[in-house]
């Protein structure tokens, strides 16, 4: 009696060998529901600049690394203006390697307070879109007034006049203004009545039939730098949205 007493007591303190594989079984349920972390840290998400007036354009490098334990595939870059471009050497990073997109900002002939954003695609669930920004200011050296002169068809093919004005004083004068097509024609004069003031007529050659073109603006500044500005011209149907820059 006492040996029996002995072996159930000895069998009612030892686990059972399914309470020890318990735990392994649900940490491997864990592990299989929960994928390992991908991660990318982000040394900036945005980029700010003030423009000289010599300047045409801003160039931003927007560096990254994989701080997860897996691979990471940048699935998508977009921007929202034409005007912006970005670019990647690859598209997939393992864990701990770097990478850079780098963001150009072309200016054209946009002026003052300036917004551009990057969006960043990852399969990172935690982390599946990220929004990279270009920001600053772009001082004006010439003001356009208006950016944009249209006829409609069949309009009397009449000049129609934008008023230049230097802004900047490191704006010497306006030195030529030339169209990129042939269907448009262009005069500049200075303005009788007001210094650093210039009046650019356009005239379409015919209006019966679509036409367009970007006119140049060159403006020479103190240093020689000659700063393009542009104005945007159209023969169009009636109705149709004015075109203009990105």
């Amino acid at each position: 009696m006492k040996l029996e007493r002995h072996f159930s007591k000895a069998a009612a303190t030892r686990p059972a060998r399914g309470s020890r594989l318990g735990p392994l079984i649900a940490m491997a349920c864990v592990l299989a529901a929960c994928p390992l972390p991908a991660a990318l840290q982000w040394q900036r998400t945005e980029a700010t600049f003030k423009a000289t007036p010599q300047q045409e354009a801003f160039e931003a490098g927007f560096s990254f690394r994989n701080t997860g334990r897996i691979p990471v595939n940048i699935v998508s870059i977009r921007t929202t203006c034409g005007c912006t471009t970005a670019a990647l050497e690859k598209r997939t990073y393992a864990p701990g390697e770097r990478g850079t997109i780098r963001a150009v900002f072309t200016f054209g002939g946009r002026t003052g307070l300036q917004y551009k954003s990057i969006y960043v695609g990852t399969d990172d669930p935690d982390s599946p879109l990220v929004k990279l920004v270009i920001s600053g200011e772009i001082p004006p050296v010439v003001q356009l007034t208006p950016r944009f002169l249209g006829w409609t068809l069949g309009e009397a093919p009449a000049a129609k006049a934008a008023r230049v004005s230097l802004q900047s004083p490191d704006a010497t004068r306006i030195s030529q203004v030339e169209s990129s097509s042939q269907a448009f024609q262009v005069r500049l004069q200075p303005s009788e009545t007001e210094s650093r003031v210039y009046n650019l007529e356009v005239r379409p050659v015919r209006t019966d039939q679509p036409a367009q073109a970007v006119v140049t603006v060159y403006t020479q500044m103190s240093d020689g730098f000659l700063k393009r500005s542009r104005v945007w011209v159209r023969v169009q149907a009636e109705g149709e949205s004015p075109h203009g820059e990105d």
